[in-house]
C-alpha cells in the first residue's frame, strides 16, 4: 500500500476524543477548536476507552463550527454516551447532540437524546415547525438501558431519502424521509451534551449531566454492517499479534514464481483474511508461505484469481504498485527498533516497489518471479539477508513482520488492503503491531487453513504440524465464549462447526508442540445467514431461473425488497456464451458441480 494512511469510506470529517484533556478536535475538515477553551481536567470524567471523556460545568458549552466538519445532506455522527447522574426514570429530556439553525428563513434541526420516556435513545430531524404548512418532523428510537449507567453506543445516519439510529451496533428504527431539504448550515455550530440553561421543569432539568467520548462525523451513512463491526471492535478490545514460526528450507528453491519445491510442503504458511480498513474478513482470501536458507529468506505468496485480467498498471520500479493486484512484504529483524522496517511489494507482472520505512530511494536486490494461472496466481520471491543489514538468524530469533494483498477495485471504490496482521489505519502505522516470526533450526514448519465459509457461521479449518502437536481454537462472542476446543493430534488435524446464533465474533487459534509455540492467530468475524437459492432449469431455452429467500436480509435492507416479500425472482442464467442482449446488463459466473467447472453461465439485468 501507499504511504498514505488507508482511506476510509465514506471519509472522517470529524474526531473529538478528549484524551489530550482537551475539547479540540483531533481530525477535522473545518476548525478544530470547541468553545470551550478550558483543560478537562476539573470535570474529566473516565472515557470508554478508559482514558478521558467530556462532561460539562455549570454555564459551559462544547461547540464547533458546522463548516467542513458537518456535511448535513448526508452523515453519520457516532459516539459514546452514558448517564452521569440520571437512569432515565425522571421523565426528562437530556441530549447528547444537537445542530439547529436557519436556512433561507426555514429552520432546521438534528438532535439525539435520551427522550422523556424510558428505555431508549433518540434521533429527532425536524424542519419547519411553529404551524408552518411544510413542516417535517422524524423521531425515531433505539433500545437503549440508561439505568444500568453503563456506557452506549449511538450511531445515527441520514441522507435525503432516510434517517436511522443505531444503539450498541444494533439497527432501532429506520425511516424513509421525503419533503425535506437538507441545508448546510456553514455558519451555525453543533454542540455536544449541551444543558439545559432556561430553568427547571417536569422535561428538563439544569443539573442533569451526561458524559460523551469518542465522538466521530462521516460524509456518508455507513453502513450497518460496518456499525456493528465498529462496535465489536470497540467492545472487543486489542486484538493480538499473530505468531508463525520460520523453519529452514527442506530443499533447493528455484525462483520461477510457480511454488513447486518440496520446500513449499513443508514451509509455515498462514491465511492473509483481515481487510485493514475494518479489522474484520474480507470476502477473498490470499495465503503466504515462508522459510529460510543460509543467505537468504523466502517467501511463497498464493491468491485465488477472478476472471478477467489481473491489474498490474504499474511499469517501473518503486512506481505505484500497491494501485495493482499486489503482495506486500513487512521485514523488520530488529524487533527493538520497530519503525526501522523493510516493504516490498510484487504485482503479477513481478514489478517491484521496496522501501524501508516507506522511503523508497533504497533498493535491494529481491529476486521475483511470478505464475499466473485461470483461476490463481503466485509470487515466489528470494529477500538476501545482506540487504536487512542481518546474517543467517539463529534459532529462536524473532522478527516482526506481515503479509498482505492488495485488491484493486473499478474507481471510485477504494482497494481493498488484506493481512495477516492487523494495524489499524494502514500497514505502515504501528509496526510495533507486526506479526512475529520466529526462526527455527527444523524444516517442518507450521500451517493453518482457513475457509471464507466463517463469513456466514461455519468454521472450517486445518492445521497442520509435525508429529504430536495441539490445537486449541476458542470463539467468543457477546455472550462469552460459544465454541471451544483442544484436540491432540498428529501432523494434521481439520475441524468444521456451525456457529448457530453466532453473528461477530473473535476467533482465537494456537498450535504448539509440547511446550513450544507453533502458530497463533486471532481475527474478528461477521456471520451472516446465507441467502438460499432455488434453481429452476429451462433446458428447451437454455436458461436457468433463480429465486432467493431474503428471508435473511439485513433488516436495513428488507425495506428495499419490491413488494415487501420474503422471496424474489432475482434473473435468469443463460448457458451460452454469447454477447449480452441490447439494453441488457450481463455478468458472467462459471457454474460449479461437485469442484469441477461445467460451463460459463451469464447473468441478465444485474
Amino acid at each position: 500500500m501507499s504511504p498514505r494512511v488507508l482511506a476510509q469510506e465514506p471519509e472522517l470529517l470529524f474526531r473529538v476524543t478528549f484524551g489530550d484533556l482537551t475539547a479540540n478536535a483531533q481530525v477535522a475538515k473545518g476548525n478544530p477548536k470547541s468553545s470551550l477553551s478550558r483543560d478537562l481536567g476539573l470535570t474529566a470524567q473516565e472515557g470508554f476507552n478508559q482514558k478521558t471523556a467530556l462532561m460539562l460545568g455549570d454555564g459551559e458549552e462544547c461547540a464547533y463550527e458546522t463548516k467542513g466538519n458537518l456535511n448535513l445532506s448526508a452523515g453519520t455522527v457516532s459516539f459514546w454516551a452514558k448517564p452521569h447522574n440520571w437512569n432515565d426514570t425522571e421523565g426528562r429530556f437530556k441530549k447528547f447532540f444537537r445542530v439547529y439553525g436557519s436556512e433561507d428563513g426555514v429552520p432546521f434541526g438534528i438532535c439525539v437524546d435520551s427522550p422523556n420516556s424510558s428505555g431508549s435513545a433518540r434521533v429527532v430531524m425536524n424542519q419547519g415547525g411553529g404551524g408552518r404548512p411544510e413542516s417535517k418532523l422524524y423521531q425515531l428510537n433505539g433500545k437503549a438501558d440508561w439505568r444500568s449507567l453503563k456506557w452506549h453506543k449511538i450511531d445515527v445516519t441520514w441522507d435525503q431519502k432516510h434517517v436511522a439510529i443505531y444503539v450498541n451496533g444494533r439497527l432501532g428504527e429506520r425511516q424513509e424521509i421525503a419533503g425535506i431539504r437538507l441545508p448546510k448550515l456553514e455558519g451555525g455550530k453543533f454542540c455536544l451534551v449541551p444543558i439545559f440553561h432556561s430553568g427547571d421543569g417536569t422535561y428538563h432539568n439544569g443539573r442533569d449531566r451526561s458524559v460523551i467520548d469518542d465522538f466521530e462525523i462521516y460524509s456518508a451513512p455507513l453502513s450497518s454492517d460496518r456499525i456493528l463491526q465498529r462496535y465489536m471492535a470497540d467492545i472487543g478490545g486489542e486484538v493480538p499479534p499473530p505468531m508463525l514460526i520460520v523453519p529452514r528450507a527442506s530443499t533447493a528453491v528455484a525462483i520461477d514464481g510457480k511454488l513447486d519445491e518440496g520446500t513449499w510442503a513443508t514451509s509455515s504458511r498462514v491465511p492473509l483474511p483481515i481487510n485493514a480498513a475494518m479489522v474484520y474478513l474480507h470476502s477473498q482470501w490470499a495465503y503466504a508461505s515462508i522459510c529460510y536458507g543460509a543467505d537468504s529468506l523466502y517467501v511463497g505468496l498464493r491468491s485465488d484469481k477472478n476472471p478477467g485480467v489481473l491489474i498490474s498498471d504499474a511499469k517501473e520500479r518503486d512506481g505505484n504498485v500497491w494501485e495493482d493486484d499486489g503482495f506486500e512484504l513487512f521485514l523488520t529483524p530488529t524487533p527493538a527498533t520497530p519503525n526501522d522496517f523493510f516493504q516490498f511489494i510484487f504485482d503479477s507482472a513481478a514489478v517491484v516497489f521496496d522501501a524501508r520505512h516507506g522511503r523508497r530511494e533504497w533498493n535491494g536486490k529481491a529476486a521475483v518471479k511470478t505464475s499466473v494461472a485461470e483461476d490463481q496466481w503466485t509470487v515466489e520471491a528470494r529477500i538476501p539477508f545482506a540487504d536487512l543489514g542481518t546474517g543467517t538468524p539463529r534459532a529462536g530469533e524473532t522478527w516482526l513482520g506481515n503479509f498482505c494483498r492488495d485488491w484493486p477495485r473499478p474507481r471510485p471504490a477504494q482497494p481493498i488492503y488484506t493481512g495477516w496482521a492487523y494495524i489499524q489505519g494502514g500497514f505502515l502505522l504501528e509496526p510495533e503491531k507486526y506479526g512475529r516470526r520466529v526462526f527455527t533450526d527444523s524444516t517442518q514448519g507450521a500451517r493453518l487453513d482457513l475457509s471464507p465459509a466463517l463469513n456466514t457461521g461455519t468454521l472450517e479449518l486445518s492445521a497442520v504440524a509435525t508429529g504430536a502437536a495441539t490445537l486449541d481454537v476458542s470463539v467468543k462472542s457477546e455472550s462469552g465464549t460459544v465454541f471451544q476446543k483442544t484436540p491432540s493430534f498428529t501432523d494434521r488435524v481439520q475441524l468444521r462447526e456451525r456457529l448457530k446464533g453466532v453473528k461477530e465474533g473473535m476467533l482465537a487459534v494456537a498450535l504448539r508442540s509440547g511446550e513450544r509455540n507453533l502458530l497463533s492467530f486471532s481475527m474478528r468475524f461477521m456471520a451472516r445467514e446465507p441467502i438460499e437459492l432455488s434453481w429452476l432449469p429451462d433446458p428447451v431455452n437454455h436458461r436457468l431461473g433463480v429465486v432467493a429467500d431474503l428471508s435473511n436480509v439485513d433488516p436495513e435492507w428488507a425495506p428495499f425488497v419490491a413488494g415487501g416479500g420474503r422471496r424474489a425472482d432475482l434473473s435468469r442464467l443463460e448457458a451460452t456464451p454469447q454477447g449480452p442482449a441490447p439494453g441488457r446488463a450481463r455478468r458472467h459466473w462459471q457454474l460449479r458441480q461437485g469442484g469441477r467447472r461445467r460451463r460459463l453461465v451469464h447473468v441478465d439485468g444485474v
